[in-house]
């Protein structure tokens, strides 16, 4: 999936066109495209589907995309384990270590995140 794609189908996203993004994510989804899965991990059209399982599945997948060095995946999955959200323990050394790989993986929220931390945790 090209940028110009990935802007498309967030903005399908951000306005709620969940079935439309569902179709048009499918056909990346089957090539494993790291940002279709991303996209998919943060909607569910099941309403069968629980809340919890649903949460599992999303933290399954980011975990996944971020062992492939997904940068957004990183990003959120570092604030995920630094405020204990979703099933995760809260974790400061996972919070950073991803957080790390995310600006380093060039993600500008990351960067930004990174350079605050690093300046708190070292009274900079």
């Amino acid at each position: 999936m090209n940028t110009k794609e990935y802007a498309a189908m967030s903005e399908l996203f951000e306005h709620g066109k969940l079935e439309e993004l569902d179709t048009r994510l499918k056909p990346y989804i089957e090539q494993d495209d790291p940002d279709a899965l991303f996209l998919a991990a943060h909607f569910e059209l099941d309403e069968a589907v629980s809340g919890e399982a649903f949460d599992a599945r999303r933290v399954q997948t980011l975990v996944n995309l971020s062992s492939r060095g997904h940068a957004r995946s990183q990003y959120i999955l570092a604030w995920m384990f630094r405020i204990g959200d979703e099933g995760l323990e809260q974790c400061n050394e996972k919070f950073l270590l991803l957080l790390g790989q995310a600006a380093l993986s060039g993600d500008d929220a990351a960067i930004n995140d990174f350079k605050a931390q690093f300046r708190i945790e070292f009274n900079e």
